[in-house]
């Protein structure tokens, strides 16, 4: 059989064996067609042709060659300069354009596709092996995750078992009460997380209280214990707060939790339309009544005999319902069964030069270890921490080295004002760059504490489990974390620690380190602290991420004479695990 070859002023159709050597192609002429009666031996060009018609080959008026006498359709890819010519070819034909190593094809009907397909940058769509460096623009993903996806390190903290669990199922027994009440439903089985039913109650609008409660019933010994809450808000927007009480004699003696306040302008715990799950213990208790009292130091006058239990929604006052389901109240034994004098853990954001020349010799002083949660694009910047500083921190002093952002420009803008594939692309340009550097904490800080969701709707919270193990806000929670932490990617922590704080505010150093702050609150119940520190300065504090050195000596000093330890948060949780 024939092999064939035809070569025209800008097209050339190969078919059969390649040829090594021979007239150059597309370089002015005559058209011709080589002919073969059989293959050469030497792979080269055959020294006579015949001529064929070049103005036809470019859709003129001349005679089109005939190939279907040359290649059968189907059985070729034809090649050339720029697009297939319209009349060039036969149905089920390709045509590659050897310029811009583009593929068109198949041919159908007597016509090419409008479009090729780039040839230059393709990967096999099964199998195969890229060698060398593969530039991608946009992300590879696999099963609709971006790669390479780094594992979390660590595993999340086992779950505390209840000693007593009230799950309103069928025949709970609890009722709804207050004026509060627009409706409620005590056995919603269309909402709910456990078993098949829960607890529904939807508020007036009005700002009144809505309570679910049970009264004159047998609650457990709360000594040593914490509650624990499963609820789900349908929509937060018009939520004002949730408390709960715990008392006696149709709640005229109570302790009293807030359990959330609802703050538009913070990021919040309690998220729309989400099962949460939150822990009071006895350092959270806000208030007391009738003969219940609290210490100075923050100590309840009695933790058992209880005999009513209340949960209660308020909503913001502006005629718009919130619609609550309470899954469960449960008692679990508090922080105390594993830190008996609580746990704090100091933790520094954004990557300061001060935290290394500042707070780090007062912590040295007193075997302190920290949480530096870095800012990958900060360190070597001015004002900022090296690279060196970073790692000796973690080799020489024991510190956790932990995410914070990548892109300092992404951290400043925060995560809930950018998309879903940018916020993904940092976290994982900073968990890769962390594993690339040794440093192996799982730990990541959202930027501004926002950890709701992107511009396009995806859970910042659900993309940073991805990559890390934990995560922690710097929300505006009324309740200390508990141990283990309930929502291990929800931790809550006391920030913008200083004197510009605010009189009211727990960051404000007096209110940590007096009377019934949060140091003594964490002795006495056995708590997690987790501080949050900026930046560290010899003089008067200007902004409020700013914390005198005094006033961070102070503070560590009240950590120290009070005997609790301290640890980095990865370690913490590495505890219970």
């Amino acid at each position: 059989m024939a092999t064939y070859v035809y070569t025209a002023l800008y097209d050339t159709v190969y078919t059969g064996i390649p040829l090594t050597a021979g007239p150059a192609r597309g370089t002015g002429g005559t058209p011709t067609i080589w002919d073969w009666p059989s293959a050469p031996a030497d792979g080269r060009w055959k020294t006579t042709a015949s001529p064929v018609n070049q103005q036809a080959d470019n859709g003129g008026s001349g005679n089109q060659p005939d190939t279907s006498s040359l290649i059968a359709a189907g059985s070729a890819i034809l090649s050339g300069h720029g697009s297939p010519p319209a009349r060039l070819g036969q149905d089920g034909q390709y045509w590659v354009d050897v310029d811009s190593s583009t593929l068109w094809g198949p041919r159908l009907s007597g016509n090419w596709p409008a479009s090729g397909i780039p040839l230059a940058s393709s990967v096999p769509l099964s199998g195969g092996t890229v060698s060398g460096d593969l530039a991608v623009n946009g992300r590879l993903s696999s099963a609709g995750v971006a790669v390479p996806l780094m594992v979390p390190s660590s595993p999340r903290p086992a779950w505390r078992p209840a000693s007593f669990s009230q799950q309103f199922q069928s025949g709970h027994g609890w009722t709804a009460s207050g004026s509060g009440v627009g409706s409620s439903n005590v056995n919603d089985t269309a909402n709910f997380c456990r078993g098949s039913q829960s607890f529904q109650v939807t508020t007036t609008g009005t700002g009144a209280v809505a309570n679910i409660r049970k009264l004159a019933g047998s609650v457990p010994d709360l000594t040593g214990k914490a509650l624990r809450l499963v609820f789900r808000v349908s929509d937060v927007t018009h939520l004002n707060q949730i408390n709960f009480q715990v008392g006696t004699s149709t709640i005229a003696n109570t302790f009293s939790w807030r359990v959330h306040t609802h703050a538009a302008s913070a990021e919040n715990l309690v998220l729309s339309g989400e099962w949460v799950t939150l822990v009071l213990s006895w350092a959270d208790v806000r208030s007391a009544t009738g003969t219940y009292s609290i210490s100075a130091n923050g100590v309840p006058s009695v933790t058992n005999g209880f005999t009513d239990l209340l949960f209660q929604v308020v909503d913001d006052n502006t005629g718009n319902p919130v619609v609550v389901n309470l899954q469960s109240v449960e008692v679990i034994a508090d922080t105390k069964a594993t830190f008996a004098g609580g746990v704090i853990s100091i933790t520094f954001d954004d990557s300061y030069a001060s935290q290394y020349t500042n707070a780090r010799p007062k912590m040295d002083s007193l075997g302190f270890r920290g949480t530096a949660y870095t800012i990958v694009e900060n360190l070597g910047s001015g004002g900022y921490l090296t690279l060196a500083q970073l790692r000796s921190l973690q080799d020489q002093c024991g510190w956790e080295a932990a995410g914070h952002a990548y892109y300092a420009a992404n951290h400043n803008t925060k995560y809930n004002a950018l998309s879903a594939a940018v916020v993904e692309d940092d976290i994982r340009r900073t968990r890769a760059w962390m594993a690339a550097q040794g440093f192996p904490g799982g730990s990541f800080a959202y930027p501004g504490g926002w950890l709701s969701s992107t511009t396009d709707g995806a859970s910042i919270e659900a993309l940073t489990c991805r990559y890390f193990s934990n995560g922690r806000s710097i929300s505006s929670a009324d309740t200390l974390e508990p141990f283990p932490p309930p929502m291990p990617y929800r931790m809550h922590a006391i920030s913008g620690i200083g004197a510009l704080a605010g009189g009211a505010s727990r960051g404000l150093p007096a209110n940590l380190t007096g009377a019934g702050g949060s140091l003594d609150r964490c002795q006495l119940d056995g708590n997690w602290v987790i501080l949050v520190f900026h930046d560290i300065v010899t003089g008067s504090v200007t902004t409020s991420n700013q914390c005198s050195l005094t006033d961070f000596n102070s503070i560590m000093d009240g950590i120290n004479s009070r005997g609790i330890p301290v640890l980095p948060v990865g370690d913490v949780l590495r505890l219970y695990t």
